[in-house]
């Protein structure tokens, strides 16, 4: 979990993430908790394609990102 803060550290330091977002203290529970409801949910781990879109769809929008 400790790559997430050096990550969005980068996502600030290029503008694509306010600093201020109040999304951005919540960025390890959102991605975890994709992990653990897709496979609670779905019975299966997450695959690669739900990850990009549960990121696309969930986790940018949050932190005010432009998605792809």
């Amino acid at each position: 979990m400790a790559e997430y803060r050096p990550m969005l550290r980068r996502a600030v330091d290029r503008g694509e993430v306010r600093a201020d977002t109040p999304a951005i203290r919540f960025t390890m529970h959102m991605m975890s908790g994709a992990f653990a409801a897709h496979t609670l949910i779905d019975a299966q781990p997450p695959t690669h394609y739900f990850l990009l879109a549960y990121i696309d769809a969930v986790a940018l929008p949050a932190l005010g990102a432009p998605t792809a």
